[in-house]
């Protein structure tokens, strides 16, 4: 396999179903209550659309290195990139790669991958990187 460079753009699927997931909440919050818990509840959601904004603008400011002998480097911004193995956890679908990563410090890290924040050719490489990884033995035997 080519070695593999993924350094994914802010995807425009990603924040549709952010934002037709916040005003679902907000109809139904309206819908069900009324007063003083409503404007607590909407708040909230506000809340909670102003900081899924946020984390979708910095879900692509890394960069994902695959060699061909199957190390990975994940880089974030301007940082050095460092070493890294995948551990169990995440999603692997054909239309969005969480991967849960993990550094010789311990230290977890968790990537997104949308359709349409990278190639198409790159997304499917990814993706078939990403089903034929095998679990490590120190994550089997927990």
């Amino acid at each position: 396999m080519p070695p593999l460079h993924l350094q994914p753009k802010p995807s425009w699927q990603c924040a549709v179903a952010l934002v037709v997931l916040h005003m679902v909440l907000i109809w139904v919050l309206v819908w069900q209550w009324s007063a003083w818990p409503l404007y607590v509840a909407v708040l909230g959601v506000l809340l909670s659309a102003m900081i899924s904004f946020y984390q979708w603008r910095r879900s692509a400011a890394y960069r994902l290195l695959i060699a061909p002998d199957g190390s990975v480097h994940l880089q974030w911004q301007q940082q050095t990139p460092i070493k890294v193995m995948r551990i169990t956890g995440g999603i692997i679908s054909r239309y969005l790669l969480v991967v849960v990563w993990q550094d010789a410090q311990k230290r977890r890290y968790q990537t997104a991958l949308w359709p349409d924040s990278v190639s198409q050719k790159e997304f499917k490489m990814a993706f078939v990187w990403l089903r034929w990884q095998p679990v490590p033995k120190e994550e089997s035997k927990q």
